[in-house]
């Protein structure tokens, strides 16, 4: 279960590399991935090879989750609450939204961390706290599209 209690600075020094170029991938191929969200077809004659971009991503991402993951555990929900909400609010999918649906995700995270620390005597893992707003958001979300279908 996630939780920040257990991070030293030894930890974070030791997965920032990973962290680093995970980001450095992912903003250099920022544009990129925005067209990843057509069809394959429509990719490619717009000049981008999909397969390379795909795959690129997928590494970039991967290392960006897998470090963060291996230092403060698994913290669910806030992969889908932050960009939903940020969707939601700028009514957009860009880059920009992107950058949004973190700054989201980290206010929600911190709220959750708040009230994990303070809730009781001892530290709740932030995981059940997120799973209670993620839980019915993600009924919320799975209901809905089901109306505008």
């Amino acid at each position: 279960m996630g939780s920040f209690a257990g991070i030293t600075l030894d930890k974070l020094l030791s997965i920032l590399p990973f962290f680093i170029l995970g980001i450095i991938i992912l903003f250099l191929l920022r544009w990129q991935i925005n067209i990843l969200s057509l069809t394959d077809d429509e990719g490619k004659s717009l000049g981008v090879n999909v397969t390379l971009i795909r795959t690129l991503a997928i590494i970039g991402a991967t290392l960006v989750v897998a470090s963060i993951v291996s230092v403060t555990g698994l913290i669910s929900f806030i992969g889908l609450i932050g960009p939903h909400i940020g969707r939601i609010i700028r009514k957009k999918n860009d880059f920009n939204t992107g950058i949004f649906s973190g700054i989201i995700g980290a206010i929600i995270l911190i709220i959750a961390d708040s009230l994990a620390r303070n809730i009781s005597s001892s530290e709740i893992p932030i995981s059940i706290l997120t799973t209670f707003i993620g839980a019915p958001y993600l009924a919320y979300l799975i209901v809905t599209k089901d109306r505008r279908l």
